[in-house]
């Protein structure tokens, strides 16, 4: 018992709570068409491109790599307990509860720092998951 109690805090301290938080999105915007098809709106800028589903939205550097997804797609879950839209609050705080917090976030959302990857959960008035945005850059 004590061993499991040790290793579940390893994990849940140094240890990244999904290995692939990618996977149902994809990290190539190539990849992500193939999932999604086309958008329903591409937008152009200078260093991105923004890509706008239904339930996703897709940030690229011109090159192809997704570095944001902004996800309201309740079919795309995270991790051995299936988080995602809909999850409630505390659930969310207790999986990530010794990782890396973000600071001077609005009241009704908690940053991550998971890895290489940062996740910031949007909640509604029921304290449920509304959004997630999926990034792979740092604070």
């Amino acid at each position: 018992m004590l061993v499991t109690v040790i290793h579940l805090f390893i994990l849940l301290k140094w240890g990244e709570y999904d290995l692939d938080y990618w996977e149902d999105i994809s990290d190539k915007y190539e990849e992500v068409t193939e999932r999604f098809g086309e958008p329903n709106q591409l937008i152009y800028e200078e260093k991105y491109y923004c890509a706008y589903y239904d339930e996703i939205e897709i940030v690229c550097y011109n090159n192809g790599t997704t570095y944001l997804a902004i996800i309201t797609d309740e079919d795309i879950r995270f991790g051995f307990l299936n988080i995602g839209i809909g999850s409630h609050k505390t659930l969310i705080e207790g999986i990530y509860c010794l990782k890396e917090k973000m600071i001077d976030l609005n009241e009704n959302e908690i940053g991550i720092k998971d890895g290489i990857d940062t996740i910031i959960f949007e909640y509604d008035e029921n304290d449920k998951v509304k959004k997630i945005y999926l990034s792979r850059w740092y604070w």
